[in-house]
């Protein structure tokens, strides 16, 4: 069974507004997805992003969700472990102080 129309609308909104947050896009970041060569990069034009989520079958649509919840999981694993190493290597500095 396919999606109605204001399902896939809702969907490609929230692409959209995805596609320019930092938490969950790398290609924000200046990163190349890890996940570039199973789905298309995010798409930050609503009528593009409908047009695109019209033409998937639900699984399509669930797998490309299921992608980008785990490349947000990734950036959030970066970000601890790259902040984590930030703090301890402050906390380090001070400490020889």
């Amino acid at each position: 069974m396919s999606m109605d129309k204001s399902a896939i609308i809702e969907l490609a909104k929230s692409e959209v507004l995805e596609s320019s947050q930092y938490d969950s896009n790398p290609e924000v970041r200046g990163f190349k997805s890890i996940f570039d060569n199973e789905i298309r990069s995010r798409i930050n034009d609503l009528s593009t992003a409908i047009d695109f989520y019209e033409s998937l079958s639900d699984d399509e649509i669930e797998r490309r969700y299921s992608v980008h919840y785990w490349e947000e999981c990734a950036l959030g694993v970066y970000d601890e472990l790259y902040f984590g190493c930030l703090d301890f290597l402050r906390d380090q500095s001070t400490n020889k102080n």
